[in-house]
């Protein structure tokens, strides 16, 4: 991984964009992309916005994909365990009363 985070420091405002896709999709980053920010931030102060603006759309990104990544386990988990008895008389309320099931 610190080879992988010294390439991506080399690589500058990209770097940060892919550091960034990269934690966002789930994948651990020890370094922490903020840190390569600010680091790359500070040695190039006049591309401080821009890698900024670079980091924050990888994040999206990333975000992105994992949302629908998990958005697909979860629909195939809760139909293996709400097809049935205890669990699709629990699905029934809240498709009827929404979060207020969960609440009480």
């Amino acid at each position: 991984m610190k080879k992988l985070q010294t390439a991506l420091i080399a690589w500058g405002p990209l770097g940060v964009l892919i550091l960034s896709f990269i934690e966002s999709i789930g994948i651990p980053n020890p370094g922490g992309t903020d840190w390569v920010l600010l680091y790359l931030a500070a040695q190039v102060p006049t591309q401080a916005y821009w890698i900024a603006l670079l980091a924050t759309v990888g994040s999206v990104a990333g975000s992105m994909v994992f949302l629908e990544a998990t958005r697909k386990g979860g629909e195939k988990f809760l139909r293996k365990y709400t097809s049935s008895g205890r669990g699709a008389k629990f699905r029934g309320w809240f498709l009827r009363y929404g979060l207020v099931t969960v609440f009480i």
